[in-house]
Protein backbone atom coordinates (compact mmCIF):
# COMPACT_ATOMS: atom_id res chain seq x y z
CA UNK A 1 0.00 0.00 0.00
CA UNK A 2 1.03 3.61 -0.60
CA UNK A 3 -0.22 6.87 -0.02
CA UNK A 4 0.46 9.57 -2.15
CA UNK A 5 0.63 13.15 -1.41
CA UNK A 6 0.77 15.74 -4.35
CA UNK A 7 2.51 18.11 -2.60
CA UNK A 8 4.29 18.99 1.14
CA UNK A 9 2.68 23.25 0.78
CA UNK A 10 -0.52 21.77 0.96
CA UNK A 11 -0.36 18.22 2.27
CA UNK A 12 3.08 18.12 4.12
CA UNK A 13 0.68 18.04 7.30
CA UNK A 14 -1.21 15.14 6.48
CA UNK A 15 2.35 12.97 6.24
CA UNK A 16 3.19 13.71 9.61
CA UNK A 17 -0.44 12.42 10.24
CA UNK A 18 -0.50 9.34 7.92
CA UNK A 19 3.38 8.23 9.46
CA UNK A 20 1.74 8.38 12.83
CA UNK A 21 -0.91 6.85 11.93
CA UNK A 22 0.47 3.82 9.93
CA UNK A 23 3.63 3.47 12.29
CA UNK A 24 2.92 0.09 13.69
CA UNK A 25 2.13 -1.17 10.58
CA UNK A 26 4.18 -2.42 7.76
CA UNK A 27 3.25 0.31 4.87
CA UNK A 28 5.54 2.50 2.75
CA UNK A 29 4.77 6.23 2.81
CA UNK A 30 5.73 7.99 -0.87
CA UNK A 31 4.99 12.02 -1.08
CA UNK A 32 5.93 13.98 -4.20
CA UNK A 33 6.73 17.52 -3.10
CA UNK A 34 8.71 20.38 -4.67
CA UNK A 35 12.02 18.92 -3.80
CA UNK A 36 10.50 15.36 -5.95
CA UNK A 37 9.89 11.70 -4.41
CA UNK A 38 9.97 11.42 -0.76
CA UNK A 39 10.09 7.66 -0.22
CA UNK A 40 9.74 6.06 3.36
CA UNK A 41 9.01 2.53 5.25
CA UNK A 42 7.47 2.98 8.33
CA UNK A 43 6.41 0.71 10.91
CA UNK A 44 7.93 -2.54 12.58
CA UNK A 45 10.58 -3.20 9.51
CA UNK A 46 12.03 0.09 9.71
CA UNK A 47 15.18 0.89 11.06
CA UNK A 48 16.88 4.20 11.40
CA UNK A 49 19.65 3.74 9.40
CA UNK A 50 17.62 2.78 6.43
CA UNK A 51 16.64 6.10 5.18
CA UNK A 52 15.68 6.16 1.29
CA UNK A 53 17.94 8.68 -0.58
CA UNK A 54 14.80 10.30 -1.87
CA UNK A 55 13.92 11.43 1.95
CA UNK A 56 17.64 12.25 2.58
CA UNK A 57 17.60 14.83 -0.76
CA UNK A 58 14.37 16.10 0.74
CA UNK A 59 15.81 16.70 4.50
CA UNK A 60 18.95 17.95 2.77
CA UNK A 61 16.61 20.53 0.44
CA UNK A 62 14.48 21.67 3.49
CA UNK A 63 17.65 21.66 5.83
CA UNK A 64 18.86 24.61 2.47
CA UNK A 65 15.50 26.36 3.10
CA UNK A 66 15.85 26.97 6.46
CA UNK A 67 20.13 28.63 6.13
CA UNK A 68 18.52 30.58 3.34
CA UNK A 69 15.62 31.91 6.08
CA UNK A 70 12.91 30.67 3.38
CA UNK A 71 11.38 27.25 5.12
CA UNK A 72 7.51 26.97 5.94
CA UNK A 73 5.60 25.83 9.26
CA UNK A 74 4.86 22.55 7.07
CA UNK A 75 8.59 22.50 5.90
CA UNK A 76 9.75 22.58 9.88
CA UNK A 77 7.34 20.05 10.38
CA UNK A 78 7.81 17.12 7.79
CA UNK A 79 11.67 17.45 8.54
CA UNK A 80 11.09 17.01 12.06
CA UNK A 81 8.91 14.27 11.04
CA UNK A 82 11.60 13.03 8.91
CA UNK A 83 14.46 12.88 11.80
CA UNK A 84 12.17 11.34 14.31
CA UNK A 85 11.87 8.35 11.55
CA UNK A 86 16.19 8.58 11.88
CA UNK A 87 15.75 8.17 14.99
CA UNK A 88 17.33 11.89 15.38
CA UNK A 89 15.05 12.69 17.97
CA UNK A 90 17.40 15.87 19.34
CA UNK A 91 16.83 17.54 15.91
CA UNK A 92 13.05 15.74 15.68
CA UNK A 93 12.89 18.09 18.57
CA UNK A 94 14.37 20.95 17.34
CA UNK A 95 12.72 21.40 14.17
CA UNK A 96 9.36 20.39 15.66
CA UNK A 97 9.46 23.13 18.15
CA UNK A 98 10.66 25.34 15.67
CA UNK A 99 7.82 24.91 13.61
CA UNK A 100 5.41 24.98 16.50
CA UNK A 101 6.77 28.64 17.53
CA UNK A 102 6.36 30.07 13.87
CA UNK A 103 3.32 28.54 13.27
CA UNK A 104 2.00 30.64 17.01
CA UNK A 105 3.50 33.67 15.17
CA UNK A 106 1.43 32.86 12.22
CA UNK A 107 -2.11 31.98 14.25
CA UNK A 108 -1.92 28.64 12.62
CA UNK A 109 -4.12 26.70 14.98
CA UNK A 110 -3.27 23.33 12.32
CA UNK A 111 0.65 23.34 12.72
CA UNK A 112 0.46 24.19 16.28
CA UNK A 113 -2.01 20.60 16.42
CA UNK A 114 0.18 18.66 14.61
CA UNK A 115 3.56 20.11 16.05
CA UNK A 116 2.60 19.24 19.73
CA UNK A 117 1.40 16.34 18.22
CA UNK A 118 4.86 15.44 16.97
CA UNK A 119 6.60 16.56 19.63
CA UNK A 120 4.21 13.95 21.72
CA UNK A 121 5.55 11.11 19.62
CA UNK A 122 8.94 12.46 20.23
CA UNK A 123 8.27 12.00 23.79
CA UNK A 124 6.23 9.11 23.45
CA UNK A 125 9.21 7.33 21.41
CA UNK A 126 11.89 8.34 23.96
CA UNK A 127 10.09 7.49 26.76
CA UNK A 128 9.04 11.03 28.03
CA UNK A 129 5.85 10.25 29.09
CA UNK A 130 4.32 13.06 30.90
CA UNK A 131 5.55 15.78 28.50
CA UNK A 132 4.27 13.21 25.83
CA UNK A 133 0.55 13.46 27.83
CA UNK A 134 1.04 16.90 28.07
CA UNK A 135 1.31 17.72 24.07
CA UNK A 136 -0.89 15.39 22.79
CA UNK A 137 -3.41 16.87 25.38
CA UNK A 138 -2.72 20.51 23.98
CA UNK A 139 -2.99 19.21 20.61
CA UNK A 140 -5.73 17.56 21.35
CA UNK A 141 -7.29 20.94 22.81
CA UNK A 142 -6.92 22.35 19.65
CA UNK A 143 -8.01 20.04 17.36
CA UNK A 144 -11.66 20.02 19.35
CA UNK A 145 -11.64 24.21 19.11
CA UNK A 146 -11.29 23.17 15.42
CA UNK A 147 -13.73 20.65 15.31
CA UNK A 148 -10.80 18.16 13.35
CA UNK A 149 -12.58 14.92 14.35
CA UNK A 150 -9.69 13.05 12.47
CA UNK A 151 -6.97 14.88 14.31
CA UNK A 152 -9.10 14.30 17.92
CA UNK A 153 -9.25 10.87 17.07
CA UNK A 154 -5.10 10.63 16.42
CA UNK A 155 -4.32 12.46 19.24
CA UNK A 156 -6.76 9.91 21.51
CA UNK A 157 -4.97 7.04 20.10
CA UNK A 158 -1.32 8.49 20.52
CA UNK A 159 -2.61 9.07 24.09
CA UNK A 160 -3.98 5.64 24.81
CA UNK A 161 -0.29 4.42 23.33
CA UNK A 162 1.06 6.89 26.59
CA UNK A 163 -1.24 5.64 29.02
CA UNK A 164 -0.45 2.00 27.75
CA UNK A 165 3.67 2.56 28.63
CA UNK A 166 2.31 4.30 31.87
CA UNK A 167 0.61 1.59 32.84
CA UNK A 168 3.48 -1.05 31.76
CA UNK A 169 6.00 1.07 33.75
CA UNK A 170 3.97 1.55 37.19
CA UNK A 171 0.68 -0.15 36.60
CA UNK A 172 -0.30 1.42 40.15
CA UNK A 173 0.36 4.31 39.34
CA UNK A 174 -2.67 4.79 36.61
CA UNK A 175 -5.60 5.40 37.92
CA UNK A 176 -7.52 5.41 34.10
CA UNK A 177 -10.32 3.82 33.37
CA UNK A 178 -10.53 1.32 30.78
CA UNK A 179 -13.08 3.08 29.15
CA UNK A 180 -10.94 5.89 28.25
CA UNK A 181 -8.64 4.42 26.32
CA UNK A 182 -11.20 3.29 23.18
CA UNK A 183 -10.98 6.37 20.73
CA UNK A 184 -14.83 7.33 19.21
CA UNK A 185 -15.30 6.71 15.98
Amino acid sequence: MSVHLKNFTTTGLSLILISTIVANDTYTVQAQSRFGNCVRPCGSRYKGSHIGSGQRAVIEKIEGLIKLGQATVDDYLILGDAYRLEKNYDLAQQRLSQGLEIAKQNGDRQGQAIALSGLGQVFTETGRLEDASSNLTAAKNIYSTLGNQQGINLVDWQLRNVIIQQRLINPSRIQTAPSQLRIQQ
